[in-house]
């Protein structure tokens, strides 16, 4: 199974509620170097975090497959480079749509990792069709953020509660 984490629960509960509304949902993993994981049918492929040239290939793949969007899911710390810089080599080849959501915003943004953190979030901002939060708090801050750089891409708050689970 993949790692056990809240982005992977929340992307295994989007993915069962879409392919139940009838939506064909494939999926991309993104695996550390040493790690190796069952994943679900849905999973066609695997980015490795710290192999650059994978956000490239994974990019010429989707480009190839050509889906109607992608969503990527955005949280500091599981893509490579610094700070994720490596998920804008696939945003920046990519040919369809992009809906990207991001899990957390660096609110205080004083010192110059979080400045720097929220560049990263703009770039992906402008590489995004849309951008979708599950707090209104940051869907409110990262609109600002991105007005004050003219960027427009619309910010949209998608509340998120917690499943139901069988015991």
């Amino acid at each position: 199974m993949p790692r056990r984490c809240g982005i992977a629960t929340f992307n295994n509960d989007l993915t069962r509620e879409l392919t139940l509304a009838g939506v064909k949902v494939t999926n991309i993993a993104l695996r550390r170097d040493n790690e190796s994981h069952v994943y679900p049918a849905s999973t066609v492929a695997t980015i490795t975090q710290d192999v650059r040239s994978d956000y490239v290939d994974a990019a010429c793949f989707i480009n190839r497959f050509r889906p109607d969007a992608v969503l990527l899911e955005h949280e500091f710390g599981i893509y490579g480079g610094k700070h994720g810089t490596y998920i804008l080599d696939l945003l920046t080849r990519l040919k369809v749509p992009v809906v990207t959501l991001i899990h957390t915003y660096p609110f205080t943004q004083t010192s110059a990792t979080e400045k720097e953190k929220k560049m990263v979030l703009q770039r992906i901002g402008s590489l995004s069709t849309s951008v979708s939060t599950i707090n209104q708090l940051v869907q409110q801050r990262l609109t600002a953020d991105f007005r004050a750089v003219n960027l427009t891409t619309p910010v949209v708050h998608i509340p998120h509660g917690t499943p139901d689970v069988q015991h």
